[in-house]
């Protein structure tokens, strides 16, 4: 594999990881080329490790009522904000 292959497959590599199935389809060729050669399976082989490793973080499940709750902090800091500016604007035109 020439030095542009290489720096390609890091790309893709670090973009998709190191399953096949996960890198562009016009790039799996590539891919078979890069798990031919020794320097290639060993940039696979970290890559499935860190593959592995993301696969098992646990991510918490969506929240429906998240964006009302936000909407109503955001509401309630706009109305204490727009209290506080008539009370200045009143202090001073006092």
């Amino acid at each position: 594999m020439t030095s542009t292959d290489m720096q390609r497959c890091r790309e893709l590599t670090a973009a998709y990881g190191a399953a096949r199935q996960r890198w562009p389809t016009a790039e799996q060729p590539l891919h078979d080329r890069l798990s031919a050669c020794v320097e290639g399976a060993a940039m696979l082989a970290e890559a499935a490790s860190l593959d592995e490793m993301l696969d098992a973080l646990q991510t918490r499940p969506e929240d429906p009522l998240r964006a009302g709750r936000i909407l109503r902090v955001v509401g309630a800091r706009g109305r204490k904000r727009q209290l506080i500016r008539w009370v200045s604007v009143a202090y001073a035109a006092s």
